[in-house]
């Protein structure tokens, strides 16, 4: 009894996806093919702070001053953290903190600092 009952759950399952992929993939046919009008926007809030060129190919690349002094950093927008190279370590002030790690060349603590003054561009 308990297979039929998953049959039937698995049948009711397909048959709700194919009716929903029926659904959608005729709207386009039933009118519903006008493209959507943009959201009309106050300009005056959406302009940039600041422009920088980038290639396209590669990592986004932004300078950042330091103590007066500019550098490349690159933008991670999936870190979860900003990693700054050792030779900054001056800039950083004390640590704050250690993070342990795991990764493929072993375990070591990562120094973890306030964020230091910078600025872009």
């Amino acid at each position: 009894m308990k297979a039929n009952d998953d049959r039937k759950y698995s049948c009711r399952s397909v048959g709700l996806t194919l009716g929903l992929l029926l659904l959608v993939g005729w709207a386009p046919l039933a009118g519903c093919t006008e493209p959507i009008a943009p959201a009309q926007t106050n300009s005056a809030a959406v302009a940039p702070l600041e422009e920088f060129p980038f290639d396209p190919i590669g990592p986004i690349l932004l300078p950042v001053t330091l103590d007066g002094k500019e550098y490349l950093f690159a933008v991670d927008t999936g870190a979860s953290l900003n990693m700054y190279d050792t030779t900054l370590k001056s800039h950083l002030g004390s640590p704050q903190g250690e993070l342990p790690t795991m990764g493929a060349a072993g375990d070591r603590n990562l120094e973890l600092f306030a964020p230091p003054d910078a600025r872009l561009g």
